[in-house]
């Protein structure tokens, strides 16, 4: 055979296995780099709670707890959009959820309560899209309001009743304060100030004036606690000689 051959063919071999190595070699590179990629876990930033705000707030029917939450980034800037989850404790009970709007803070409110004591809230998560919630950032997660901090006694509601609000010199007004109620405990005093210097404590009663006009018949009621709300009905007084 040709010498020339045989050497060509020896080189074509060397070049192979070369090319297989380097290949080879690359391949298996290329792949660990896939499955890296596969793996890897994207970096969100962090998002924690900056700050509890609570504060009592008065209804209509004892006192509720309301609590401000501000959720910012990594960097102290608020998150918007952030949802978070929330539970009561103490003197009311129940779970919580809330949005942060653009200054970052979302406000909540408790059931009422009577009670003297502690209303407490918990936030028991806190997240938004492309975030993480970075808990032991934390500046504070809970918080504690006392009931003690004010004074519960809620105002006693007047209601003013009467038989007629217009009518001549001499004849009666029938005026009720019956359906007046204290939400919190019960009133033990109706005074009337019937606007033409005349005052009577009572319930009810009757009244009349001398004198055509517009008068101010105003109930004041008194609660067992001692807290005080009146209310007023305009009464119209007429001559009865007027049309004669």
């Amino acid at each position: 055979m040709n010498k020339n051959i045989l050497s060509n063919t020896k080189w074509i071999g060397i070049l192979a296995l070369v090319i297989f190595f380097c290949f080879g070699i690359s391949g298996q590179a290329y792949s660990k780099s896939r499955n890296s990629s596969k793996h890897a876990r994207p970096h969100y930033p962090s998002l924690h709670i900056d700050a509890m705000e609570g504060a009592l707030v008065s209804g209509n029917a004892g006192v509720k707890g309301k609590v401000v939450v501000t959720i910012t980034d990594g960097n102290n800037q608020p998150v918007a959009d952030a949802q978070i989850i929330g539970k009561w404790g103490g003197l009311v009970r129940g779970r919580a959820f809330g949005i942060t709007g653009e200054d970052g803070t979302a406000s909540f409110i408790s059931e009422s309560t009577f009670e003297s004591g502690v209303i407490s809230f918990q936030v028991k998560y806190a997240g938004a899209y492309g975030y993480r919630y970075n808990r032991s950032q934390n500046a504070v997660d809970q918080i504690e309001i006392s009931t003690d901090e004010v004074d519960t006694n809620l105002a006693p509601e007047v209601i003013i009743s009467a038989d007629r609000v217009s009518a001549p010199t001499q004849s009666y007004f029938s005026l009720c304060g019956s359906k007046s109620y204290d939400q919190d405990g019960s009133i033990v005093k109706y005074t009337w100030d019937l606007g033409d210097g005349t005052r009577v404590e009572g319930c009810t009663v009757n009244h009349y004036y001398n004198k055509p006009g517009d008068y101010n018949a105003r109930l004041t009621v008194t609660d067992d606690k001692g807290q005080e709300a009146s209310d007023e009905l305009l009464l119209n007084v007429t001559d009865p000689d007027a049309d004669s």
